[in-house]
């Protein structure tokens, strides 16, 4: 009934606080990840990086209602049943590294099309996340534009970058939805929101 987690199953037996711990190796690919995830999704405390608590009633319908094979599945209903704040989500999710992660944003002015870097993760030393698409939200945190699937770090085309100076104005923020395709398909787990960024004129 306690946050520990005992493992057994290695030379010397460790104990893990599931309220604290994170891998350098963390994501969905690390079952210590995955067991911290749930169970700071379930429980009532709080911190930095968590302030979801679904409780025993909730966090068991929504496991027979997602009817969950990867952990995807059970986050995505959640998001989708309007179950957790997305936002909540993202930040657990990216102290855990299972999200990607958004880096930096070269060349933004209005004549200058910018381009947009971010760091895969996903699934710790083996199945990184590979599909993406940016999103792209105003200031408020309304989306307003997202892109098709992309494979790496992506350029706006002018149409694009036209659209979201219309849509938002001078200032925007962005996030990016990430996949892994290399195996059994997983995702999407979306970003934390970047910053407000503000365009220069």
């Amino acid at each position: 009934g306690d946050a520990e987690y005992n493992a057994y199953n290695i030379s010397v037996a460790e104990t893990y606080n599931l309220e604290t711990f994170v891998d350098s190796v963390s994501g969905e690919s690390n079952e210590t990840a995955i067991i911290s995830v749930l169970y700071n999704l379930y429980d009532s405390n709080t911190n930095t990086f968590d302030n979801i608590s679904l409780g025993h009633e909730t966090f068991w319908s929504a496991t027979l209602g997602s009817t969950p094979e990867v952990l995807s599945d059970f986050i995505n209903y959640i998001v989708d049943n309007n179950i957790v704040n997305e936002d909540s989500l993202a930040t657990m999710l990216n102290y855990y590294k299972i999200n990607s992660k958004p880096e930096t944003v070269i060349d933004c002015s209005l004549s200058t099309c910018p381009t947009f870097y971010w760091n895969a993760r996903g699934g710790s030393k083996y199945y990184l996340n590979d599909t993406f698409r940016l999103i792209f939200y105003n200031e408020n945190g309304v989306e307003v534009y997202k892109t098709t699937e992309l494979t790496a770090s992506y350029t706006l085309t002018q149409d694009e970058w036209d659209f979201i100076i219309a849509s938002c104005g001078n200032k925007f923020r962005w996030a990016i939805e990430s996949y892994q395709t290399d195996n059994i398909v997983t995702g999407p787990y979306r970003s934390v929101k970047s910053n407000v960024i503000t365009i220069p004129s």
